[in-house]
């Protein structure tokens, strides 16, 4: 697989971010056609869309800091 799938200029596409983008709208149009069945809303789904972004956020912060403070202090992991 490429790293990058294309260029528009001088921004790049990546294929990471893209199947990654790819991945939360295929499930977000799996959870928006299966709401009746699993009885939530689309204000639920959308809740719960932006709940998992923003922990993701928080998470990956908190790595990102974790494994400077690593690299800081020269420890192996």
């Amino acid at each position: 697989m490429y790293p990058e799938l294309f260029h528009i200029g001088n921004f790049v596409v990546f294929s990471y971010g893209f199947f990654i983008m790819l991945g939360v709208l295929m499930a977000f149009l799996f959870f928006y056609f299966k709401r009746k069945k699993i009885n939530l809303s689309i204000d639920d789904i959308s809740e719960l869309f932006l709940w998992c972004f923003a922990s993701v956020l928080v998470i990956l912060s908190c790595f990102i800091l974790y494994v400077n403070r690593l690299r800081k202090h020269k420890i192996s992991y």
